[in-house]
């Protein structure tokens, strides 16, 4: 019994010290992402436009935004295979951009000397930073593993019925269908004649009078009596 209340309690304790560790570091790796985005900030509003920097505000959080998502999707959202390994590789270079941005902020500050490399960073990738986190996102959502299922039960669709079409075809050439079509050809002349002639006779109908008690003259002017019926004898 001791040795199991021992064991447990060395659980807990290795539970909690792992609990702590793992608060720590998501602390750790959020104030990274807050520092990485004051660099950001800070180089943006020295290649951006005044009036426009609102609106830039959004593409600065995308690498912030990028570091939280990319890790949720790797351990939440993603099929093994090339949907994590590209996912991974984007996850790799945001981190990598974010420490480009925080060196480059920080040589341009302490006004030391560029190297080339930064200089091509600070011209051609800075500027270009949101839109190649909107590529990698997109190319993340295009391989996920629900579009190829998807592709594969609408072809498998396709073939159905292109399956099913070509047996038409061949029942229809290898059936005689004159009957059948003689007797859908006098069904619709017969509903042709009746929609045509049915009006006509239902006017000839409500016109034609019960059988009159007078008989009209010769002249055709004057109705005369009925003659009436001999007696009987």
């Amino acid at each position: 019994m001791t040795t199991s209340i021992d064991t447990q309690m060395q659980e807990n304790q290795h539970r909690a010290f792992k609990w702590i560790a793992y608060a720590l570091g998501l602390i750790i790796y959020l104030g990274g992402i807050v520092y990485a985005e004051a660099r950001a900030f800070s180089l943006f509003t020295k290649t951006i436009d005044t009036e426009l920097l609102p609106i830039a505000l959004v593409g600065i959080v995308a690498l912030g935004l990028t570091a939280i998502a990319a890790p949720l999707a790797h351990h939440f959202g993603t099929a093994p295979g090339v949907q994590r390994i590209c996912l991974d590789g984007f996850y790799a270079f945001d981190i990598f951009a974010m420490i480009a941005n925080a060196i480059l902020d920080s040589a341009l500050h302490g006004q030391g000397t560029v190297t080339s490399l930064l200089e091509f960073w600070k011209a051609y990738v800075l500027p270009a930073l949101p839109l190649l986190c909107l590529t990698g996102w997109a190319i993340f959502f295009a391989l996920d593993p629900s579009h190829r299922k998807r592709d594969m039960v609408m072809a498998a669709h396709a073939v159905t019925e292109e399956v099913l079409t070509t047996r038409v075809i061949e029942q229809m050439k290898a059936t005689d269908l004159t009957d059948i079509v003689d007797a859908a050809a006098r069904a619709s002349a017969a509903e042709i004649v009746n929609q045509t002639i049915g009006g006509r006779t239902s006017i000839a109908a409500s016109q034609t009078a019960s059988p009159s008690q007078t008989k009209f003259s010769k002249n055709g002017r004057k109705p005369e009596p009925e003659e009436a019926s001999a007696p009987n004898a």
